[in-house]
């Protein structure tokens, strides 16, 4: 009987809601960070930055939980949900690290050249703050991942149990 996916597919919304939503509210405190340099240099911006930090931290956090998930999920189906806490975790950092650079980068061109002192402030914040919420989403969502996969193999088994009667 092939194993149901429901709960999978489930966790694996709920994943890309959580980067979507982590990413996008980081995004905004980095977008205000790169807008009040604007503001101080009296630059004529018709794009608000933090807007655009908002929308594309969301987006990088789509793209990171789709990695996460793309990386874990497999892993999780052959070790049968065992042991992902260390994975989830190594696999969160790598996808932290890779969101926090893409909204970075994009909020550099948007913000038209930003002041040294502004990049040596807020990229190693957001370098840190990618690392620290990657590797906790990424062990957190690795627990989580290992007990759906667990209880989907269970409920398979079930269902291949009842079946032979």
């Amino acid at each position: 009987m092939p194993m149901d996916r429901k709960p999978i597919i489930l966790l694996v919304a709920v994943i890309l809601v959580a980067g979507v939503t982590a990413a996008g509210f980081f995004g905004s405190i980095a977008g205000l960070a790169y807008g009040m340099q604007l503001e101080t240099r009296a630059v004529s911006v018709n794009r608000p930055v933090y807007l655009t930090g908002r929308w594309w931290g969301a987006f990088t956090g789509l793209i990171a939980g789709a990695i996460w998930c793309r990386v874990m999920v497999p892993a999780a189906i052959r070790s049968r949900g065992r042991r992902l806490t260390g994975g989830g975790a190594l696999a969160g950092l790598g996808a932290g690290i890779l969101s926090t650079i893409l909204l970075h980068a994009v909020l550099m061109i948007v913000a038209i050249r930003p002041e040294p002192t502004t990049l040596a402030f807020v990229l190693p914040i957001g370098l840190a703050c990618g690392v620290v919420a990657g590797l906790i989403a990424g062990a957190i969502c690795g627990i989580v991942c290992g007990a759906a996969v667990r209880r989907t193999l269970r409920a398979t088994a079930a269902a291949g149990d009842d079946g032979a009667e």
